[in-house]
């Protein structure tokens, strides 16, 4: 099978190397930080698709992109935003668009960037490209409780989990996932003030956060509307197919 060929262009190396360990077992990507080296690079390596930085120095993603657009051999590759100017509900609420042009904001969760791309390839270079499991962080302090969420739900999402609060954004930073599952009575830190940790930085505040907790029941959640202390929350107790939905809802369409 061949990959799929993508372009990256960003002035960050932190970027470019955070692309190519994500992204470098479904696509073959070639990387930049020289915005002026684009145009010779997208003629000479002919990529499916060119994921663009905007805020850039010497030349902004907005002149790579009409750079390109004014040649014949390149003006027909797909080309994508991959910016940090926009939030990820900001992105969904336009359409998938920045500026009124495709765009993924860098703080997107993994799935969500590799869906972008998968739309914006030429057809028939995605066919074969294996299904992205959505990724769900879990943190409780309880380990029996991680286990019973790998063996209940591990084949149907990605699950990274951690017994320590205090690591949680790191990770969330890390792993970029899709939703947070949280306890919320734990020592140390507990679910609210993870939450809160979570929610004041830009790369995180944006990822879905639910509680999993074992102080309500499945009843009084299902009462209080899916809701526990003003946020998403479901009861430890809570049947499978309940936990499942309730993940489903929370998880970006």
């Amino acid at each position: 099978m061949t990959r799929p060929k993508i372009l990256a262009i960003d002035d960050d190396d932190m970027v470019l190397l955070y692309l190519k360990k994500k992204l470098d077992d479904r696509y073959t990507l070639i990387t930049t930080t020289d915005p002026q080296s684009a145009m010779r690079l997208a003629v000479d390596e002919k990529p499916d698709l060119i994921l663009c930085d905007i805020d850039m120095p010497d030349m902004d993603g907005g002149e790579v992109c009409h750079a390109l657009s004014r040649r014949s051999d390149t003006a027909n590759i797909p080309f994508m935003y991959l910016t940090s100017l926009v939030s990820s509900s900001e992105v969904r609420q336009a359409g998938g668009l920045v500026g009124g042009h495709p765009g993924v904001a860098k703080q997107a969760p993994l799935p969500e960037l590799i869906t972008a791309i998968d739309k914006m390839l030429p057809a028939g270079t995605n066919e074969d490209l294996p299904m992205t499991k959505p990724k769900i962080l879990a943190i409780d302090d309880d380990d029996m409780v991680l286990l019973y969420l790998k063996k209940k739900i591990g084949d149907r999402y990605t699950l990274i989990t951690t017994t320590d609060p205090a690591s949680a954004v790191r990770l969330a930073m890390d792993e970029r996932p899709d939703l947070i599952l949280c306890d919320i009575d734990m020592p140390d830190m507990d679910g609210g003030e993870v939450c809160k940790a979570l929610s004041l930085r830009s790369g995180t505040a944006s990822i879905p956060f639910m509680y999993l907790t074992s102080l309500v029941s499945s009843s009084e959640v299902r009462q209080s509307d899916g809701m526990v202390g003003g946020c998403p929350g479901i009861a430890k107790q809570a049947p499978l197919p309940e936990l499942i939905a309730a993940i489903d809802r929370l998880l970006p369409s």
